[in-house]
């Protein structure tokens, strides 16, 4: 289980289904939420609004950089051309809607 706050700004966390349908979308800020509990093993994503924000993730250690990031089969890697195109729609994505 992760939790996230927002402690400035904006921001939407998305919990995706195992094959990349947002389950939901919870907005952290002050016109939204201000804090979201991920469950263990959900695949998921932020978006943050500008001009900027700041946030507290509280998970389970120990801490490991080079193991902290898993990207879903679905969901190109960082460096990917692809990825650009997925942010795009990571900014708009809605409930039911499929990668």
């Amino acid at each position: 289980m992760e939790l996230v706050t927002v402690l400035k700004g904006r921001f939407d966390v998305l919990i995706f289904t195992s094959d990349g349908v947002v389950k939901s979308r919870v907005v952290l800020g002050s016109q939204g939420a201000s804090v979201a509990e991920i469950p263990g093993g959900e695949w998921h994503s932020v978006v943050f609004h500008a001009p900027a924000a700041v946030v507290l993730e509280v998970k389970a250690g120990p801490y490991e950089p080079q193991l902290d990031k898993e990207f879903a089969s679905w969901a190109p890697p960082e460096n990917d051309a692809a990825a650009a195109r997925f942010v795009s729609w990571l900014e708009t994505a809605a409930p039911g809607e499929r990668v």
